[in-house]
């Protein structure tokens, strides 16, 4: 048995291969193992098992006399089946104490991403399809959300075109995805289509799980963060929002124009010197102080000023009419 089919063995055996065996593995391995591997992975039932296939998939995808055969379209197109097969209850049952098993999810997406174009197809077939689950899962040294869309959306990032702001619309305004999958959608559907995203994206960030408390949803993971990024086009809806009548709502909206920072610092400005509702004024007040001191002083400042400017205006009005009232007596 030549060196190459030890090789191929312990691959398809999941052995342990040490990282001094994977030099020379890289070396002496043939080819054909890539397909073997991919066989191996679209058929078997068994999560840890699949686990090893994908890790040696992409240990082998960083050796320059294998790493083209990973973007071939056949290649690809396994790799996706294969992943439409994964569900987060799986790899949360097989994620250990220690979080030393890397989720398949994570793995999938190191490979399609190496497959470039390859996969793009495929990838947007997925996406189109019904909504899938995601979940956390113990990985290093904290959680990681993983999901089949999750991982789709991360490894078509780049390569999405306008061509695909439909899809990317329909997965933001989809009220049956997972929230993250939608977050992960709004990003690439705004660097696409601009500044008219800002109203249904503003929707998305007011929205969170039935029960969650507002500011720990938005913070969690960076969210409000991540949403925040798009800036100016967010502000309006945002603001808007301010006057809801659910109190999650107005708080996430709160949250969100915090984290959004300079852009909004006009608008609530403006909220400040002309909301007439008590409560919105106070959301307002508390955005911009965290946003900057500074621009809230100025515009409590700008506030009285206009009430002192109404209280004159309105005083001669008031005298006027009392000498009125004097003259008529008098007659």
């Amino acid at each position: 048995m030549s060196q190459a089919d030890r090789w191929t063995r312990v691959l398809l055996a999941n052995d342990t291969v040490w990282p001094w065996q994977w030099r020379r593995l890289l070396v002496e391995v043939e080819p054909l193992v890539v397909d073997l591997l991919l066989d191996q992975l679209a058929t078997s039932d068994d999560y840890r098992a699949r686990n090893g296939y994908l890790g040696s998939l992409c240990r082998l995808a960083t050796a320059p006399r294998l790493a083209p055969l990973c973007p071939d379209a056949e290649c690809a197109s396994l790799l996706v089946a294969a992943l439409a097969r994964e569900t987060v209850a799986e790899a949360q049952e097989h994620s250990d104490s220690e979080g030393s098993l890397r989720p398949n999810l994570e793995l999938y997406g190191e490979l399609l991403t190496a497959c470039g174009a390859a996969a793009g197809p495929a990838l947007r077939t997925v996406l189109a399809g019904p909504p899938r689950e995601v979940g956390p899962v113990l990985w290093g040294q904290g959680m990681v959300t993983v999901g089949v869309k999750l991982t789709a959306l991360a490894a078509l990032d780049a390569a999405f075109t306008l061509a695909d702001t439909p899809l990317l619309a329909a997965l933001v305004r989809d009220a049956d995805e997972p929230l993250e999958v939608r977050d992960a959608a709004a990003l690439p559907w705004h660097r696409l289509a601009g500044a008219v995203t800002g109203p249904a994206i503003a929707d998305l960030a007011v929205q969170g799980p039935v029960g969650d408390d507002a500011g720990t949803w938005l913070s969690s993971g960076g969210r409000a963060e991540r949403l925040a990024a798009l800036g100016a086009c967010l502000v309006e809806p945002l603001a808007a929002h301010l006057q809801a009548d659910s109190v999650e709502v107005r708080l996430r909206a709160k949250h969100m124009l915090q984290a959004v920072g300079e852009p909004a610092i006009a608008r609530l400005t403006e909220i400040i010197r002309t909301a007439p509702s008590w409560q919105v004024r106070t959301d307002a007040e508390e955005a911009l102080r965290v946003i900057s001191r500074r621009a809230l002083a100025k515009a409590l400042a700008l506030r009285e000023a206009d009430d002192r400017s109404l209280s004159r205006a309105e005083a001669p009005a008031r005298g006027a009419e009392r000498g009125l009232s004097r003259a008529d007596e008098a007659e």
